[in-house]
């Protein structure tokens, strides 16, 4: 279960960075002794072992449970997470999914422009992939389809557990990039912040021209991708013209995000998720094993069970199951 805490800016600024594989989940949290609440029921921060703090906002919303990312600290700070967490909180009150609005919004207005962009960030899947993929990840080890081939997924069981969500593959000059946004810079990856003198107010997004990442802030350092692997999961839909789209990747740093478990369900330091792969006939369900994952050091292996998130615009399946051999050990 989460810690409950009280989140103020100094409190989350102090949290310790968990060990290397390894994240945690903080919950907001107001003492019976304090008069003034603050808290926001289901507002959560999630803490990686790459340093990084992320505000999520944990409810139900027609009877599933519904995760939704507002941001990282100190990008935005505790104030303003709460207040993105009780306007989303309003909205599933009504029945709302805020990642579905999200999605709804982004695509109205469509422009040539838009369509342009698109067609570019297509490009930058691919070469996310290229890029994630590593010297001895043994990807293609296992994988499945469904009956008719449109969704495929694919293992890398040696792939190291780091995932970020706005990858934008090797950094360029004479290109804008925005805040959140990760590149790789001579051998480590950088994450675009909201930091430092060019910092900007919560409601604008700050953007980087020409700035080189080794430059400092904004541009944060967030690792370089060399700790001991845990395994990868690829998952990719054939579009119109018959060719797959990677659009989702399961692994140690994306779990949080897709998970309706207990946070402490994770993926470990050389568990080799991914060995296995299976698909149903209609691909709502994929079971992903994983044969070192262990109970006080004993490797005795798991299955994770993810269904397909059908009320959801994106796509995404979720982990609904965990399946073990083993009892607790003492």
């Amino acid at each position: 279960m989460p810690e409950r805490i009280r989140f103020t800016e100094s409190v989350v600024r102090d949290l310790p960075v968990p060990p290397a594989k390894q994240k945690v989940t903080y919950l907001d949290f107001d003492p019976p002794e304090v008069k003034h609440r603050l808290a926001v029921p289901g507002l959560e921060l999630v803490v990686s072992y790459t340093a990084i703090k992320s505000f999520v906002l944990r409810k139900k919303v027609k009877g599933r449970v519904v995760v939704v990312t507002l941001g990282r600290h100190p990008s935005i700070n505790v104030d303003t997470a709460r207040k993105l967490a009780r306007k989303a909180s309003n909205e599933m009150a009504d029945g709302i999914n805020p990642n579905q609005k999200k999605r709804a919004e982004r695509h109205k207005n469509i422009t040539l422009e838009d369509c342009f962009k698109s067609y570019v960030t297509d490009r930058l899947d691919d070469e996310q992939l290229v890029e994630l993929v590593k010297v001895d990840d043994r990807f293609g080890t296992s994988l499945a389809m469904n009956y008719d081939g449109t969704v495929l997924a694919v293992g890398a069981p040696n792939s190291d557990g780091q995932y970020f969500n706005n990858f934008k593959g090797q950094w360029r000059p004479n290109y804008e990039y925005m805040q959140g946004d990760t590149v790789k810079y001579q051998g480590s990856y950088h994450q675009l912040q909201n930091l430092g003198p060019s910092a900007v107010g919560a409601d604008s997004t700050i953007r980087s021209y020409n700035e080189a990442p080794d430059a400092g802030e904004p541009w944060v350092n967030v690792g370089d991708s060399t700790d001991v692997a845990s395994g990868k999961v690829y998952i990719y839909k054939k579009n119109a013209a018959g060719v797959y789209r990677l659009l989702q990747q399961i692994n140690a740093d994306s779990l949080p995000y897709l998970s309706d478990l207990d946070p402490s369900e994770a993926i470990s330091s050389g568990d080799k998720f991914g060995y296995a792969i299976g698909l149903d006939y209609s691909g709502n369900t994929l079971v992903v094993t994983s044969p070192l994952a262990d109970k006080n050091f004993q490797n005795q292996g798991s299955a994770y069970v993810f269904k397909f998130d059908s009320d959801s615009t994106e796509f995404a399946y979720r982990l609904k199951q965990k399946l073990t051999s083993y009892s607790d050990y003492p």
